[in-house]
């Protein structure tokens, strides 16, 4: 759904997902957008199933997004998909840039909830996760060539992380809500708090791989509004079994979901 708005940039898009004991995986999004004088909604949802056989939808229809106290409720009656999400632990919130042009502001208000996804009639009940991210700076005039971020869930324990390499690096893990600056990133764990925590990643399954500029083939129209910094950005989102080892040398079992997105400036 596209409508005329005043010619100034924004994007507001809240991210969800949940995970079954099975590793049954949805991710879904809502979105508004603000480009020049559209502004549009966007909609989507990926399931990755416990086979690993994925499926993608999306909709340039808006999304109902609804929260009661700690309850925060997805639906879309064009993507057939429902979802709730509540609250188990406190919100994290950061302004991650900000310039005279624009800002980043990144709000976590469902760090680990329990989760009910409604999809073919079929229920599926998890750990959760639900953030959103507002830029009022377009993407590609951010001073970044690599984006990492990833979670990790398992009962009692939040872990999120979001790593920017290029001018403005931003190296941010949390734990439950505490924030260390020392994560070290690598392909099959992350090592954090001088090494004394650390997740580990098994069974990493690939959920999706794209160039941008394949992502939106079916709506060509919309690369007048890009530049070729972000119709050439590579995205690769996993999801894994994960054991994290904290300072005391318990171990917590659950499943992360991690991307990597890759720009050419």
């Amino acid at each position: 759904m596209v409508t005329i708005f005043k010619n100034k940039f924004y994007l507001q898009k809240t991210y969800l997902d949940c995970v079954d004991d099975a590793g049954n995986c949805f991710i879904l999004y809502s979105a508004t957008i603000k480009l020049s004088l559209l502004k549009m909604y966007y909609s989507a949802f990926i399931f990755s199933d416990e086979l690993n056989q994925h499926t993608e939808r999306s909709t340039f229809h808006k999304s109902s997004l609804k929260t009661h106290k700690q309850l925060l409720t997805f639906s879309s009656k064009y993507l057939q998909i429902t979802g709730n999400w509540e609250k188990a632990e406190g919100a994290v919130e950061s302004l991650l840039y900000s310039t005279p042009d624009g800002i980043v502001n990144w709000h976590c208000h469902h760090p680990l909830a329990s989760c009910n996804v409604v999809y073919k009639g079929r229920s599926f009940l998890g750990l959760g996760y639900a953030e959103t991210l507002f830029l009022s700076i377009k993407p590609w005039e951010l001073p970044i060539d690599e984006l990492r971020w990833g979670r990790f869930l398992a009962p009692g324990i939040a872990i999120t992380w979001i790593h920017w390499a290029g001018p403005n690096p931003i190296n941010k893990i949390y734990l439950n809500g505490k924030e260390f600056n020392d994560a070290l990133l690598e392909a099959d764990s992350v090592k954090f708090n001088e090494g004394k925590k650390k997740l580990v990643f098994s069974d990493i399954s690939l959920i999706r791989h794209v160039k941008f500029s394949d992502h939106i083939s079916g709506t060509p129209w919309l690369k007048i509004f890009l530049n070729k910094a972000i119709l050439n950005s590579v995205e690769s989102k996993y999801k894994s079994k994960s054991a994290f080892t904290d300072a005391q040398g318990a171990t917590h079992y659950g499943w992360s979901i991690f991307e990597i997105v890759k720009w050419e400036h």
